[in-house]
């Protein structure tokens, strides 16, 4: 692990996790384009907290019900975007619910899989989620949004020659991450904002968000995507600048979401109405009470106080919008069938579900 990439939290590995769950396969068919999304985070967990909210001094109330427990699967935990995440388990938002959440790290297909067998709902990238519903998964549903917007950024060394848009040239490189990935897809927006073509500046494929900066600090690129908060401290630090954010280059973008099965919303509606309800209260807190909301992300994820209280600043207004945009999905959607992955109708009056709006 490098200085600068956050320490991830304790607990079930994405082994674990799908050893416990018994999961080895899909379903139903989930097409290949459904690969890891590259980001900054290890295969770890965190547990549903058992001691007082973060900034609270005195236990959250006695849930009204009793839902059980349910292991929640999220690709990438350490990501800006499952901020909530850590928000509800810190301030007992899902125990308030009734329902006992174990978090576990895993790549988007892990995600797809479980809510398929064992987990009743899980955090998942819309364009997966798009590509295996165009393949045949008829039966999964986006339930209420997770990260309203692209999380991708694009920095480059503060010592380089790429400062602005304006410094990329004909020449230059560009770092993207897995091919049909946001990253490389919003890469090549980065060419096109720039007034250049592909032809002109290389994109080049570096895997996770630490790995691309690292081909940065070498000199393998010019500019590289990255996520938060890794960048975060990147920026803090004074070692890298962001040039430009995906959130400017798609203002329309729901980058994950709450995802599910229509045969777990008929069977276990309760358990999932209660975990959006959960992850709905900490969206809210992030808008209303940042400070509490980053110590309390800090606190769960063993992450710096200050790097949290940053990024979640940094995080456009879109982000923690209550309810999907459609617009945001379509976008997705319309981004897969730009690289591919995407090859059939997705039916958004389907694939969307308004039932816990």
């Amino acid at each position: 692990m490098s200085p600068t990439e956050p320490r991830q939290p304790s607990g079930l590995t994405r082994r674990a996790f799908l050893r416990a769950a018994g999961v080895s396969a899909l379903v139903l068919p989930v097409a290949a384009g459904c690969s890891k999304n590259a980001t900054t985070s290890g295969s770890t967990t965190s547990q549903a907290a058992t001691t007082a909210p973060v900034g609270s001094s005195a236990g959250s109330s006695r849930p009204a019900r009793n839902l059980g427990s349910i292991t929640l699967p999220a690709p990438s935990l350490g990501l800006l975007g499952n901020a909530p995440l850590h928000i509800a388990v810190a301030q007992g938002y899902f125990k308030d619910a009734g329902v006992d959440v174990q978090l576990a790290d895993v790549i988007g297909t892990d995600v797809i899989r479980a809510i398929q067998t064992t987990s009743p709902i899980g955090v998942a990238g819309t364009i997966p989620m798009a590509v295996a519903f165009s393949k045949g998964v008829k039966d999964l549903r986006i339930v209420a949004p997770m990260y309203g917007a692209a999380q991708n950024d694009f920095i480059a060394p503060a010592n380089g020659t790429v400062k602005t848009l304006a410094d990329l040239k004909a020449g230059m490189k560009i770092g993207g991450s897995i091919p049909a990935t946001p990253p490389t897809y919003f890469a090549a927006a980065v060419i096109k904002k720039a007034g250049l073509t592909p032809s002109q500046v290389q994109i080049i494929s570096l895997g996770r968000a630490p790995d691309s900066w690292t081909a940065a600090q070498k000199g393998l690129v010019d500019l590289t995507w990255s996520n938060p908060p890794f960048d975060t401290t990147l920026i803090q630090s004074g070692q890298a600048v962001r040039v430009i954010s995906a959130a400017a280059l798609a203002p329309k973008w729901l980058d994950t979401a709450l995802a599910t099965t229509q045969k777990n919303i008929d069977e276990k509606g309760d358990v999932v109405a209660a975990v959006i309800g959960a992850v709905r209260r900490a969206r809210q807190l992030i808008l209303t009470d940042p400070a509490t909301a980053a110590t309390a992300w800090a606190h769960n994820a063993k992450l710096d106080p200050a790097v949290m209280t940053a990024a979640l600043k940094g995080a456009p207004a879109a982000a923690w919008a209550p309810a999907i945009d459609p617009a945001g999905v379509q976008a997705c959607i319309v981004a897969g069938h730009d690289v591919g992955t995407i090859t059939g109708a997705v039916d958004l009056s389907v694939f969307v579900s308004n039932k816990f709006a």
